[in-house]
């Protein structure tokens, strides 16, 4: 299976912006090296360098946040898969362990809740199901389009 384009487009661009702050990081060692030896010239050339590394070490800063919140959604699928495949195994104590945590992932999802109900619901117990359907139905998750 291939990479998605705009997945392959992401890891581009992650790369070039770790080459530029890596670059960045070189520039300011070797500017710090010429600044102790006393060169006039130093810091007439940090004054139009310097506002450029910034602006690479923003953005940067701003790609890796993108990649964290990126992982939450990620570990937040994995864990309801995992907790899908639990309940069509039959394993619904798993399934229930799985659903909280992707819930702890994405608290406002309603994918997760209706899971998770299903799996209380063959568990036996009695009002965790109903609570966490309404809360379900109250974030738009219609149950005719689940084949639980």
């Amino acid at each position: 299976m291939y990479p998605a384009a705009g997945s392959v487009a992401f890891k581009l661009i992650r790369t070039v912006l770790t080459a530029a702050v890596l670059i960045g990081l070189l520039l300011l060692v070797v500017w710090g090296a010429l600044a102790l030896t006393g060169l006039p010239f130093v810091p007439l050339l940090m004054k139009f360098v310097v506002p450029y590394l910034w602006i690479v070490g923003l953005v940067y800063l701003l790609l890796w946040i993108l990649v964290y919140l990126s992982y939450r959604d990620y570990r937040w699928a994995a864990n309801l898969c995992q907790a899908k495949e639990s309940f069509d195994l039959g394993r619904y104590k798993k399934a229930v362990n799985f659903a909280t945590v992707a819930l702890a992932y994405k608290g406002r999802c309603g994918l997760s809740y209706y899971l998770r109900s299903k799996a209380y619901e063959n568990i036996d117990s009695d009002s965790l199901p109903k609570a966490d359907l309404d809360m379900a139905f109250s974030l738009g998750i219609d149950p005719g389009k689940f084949d639980f």
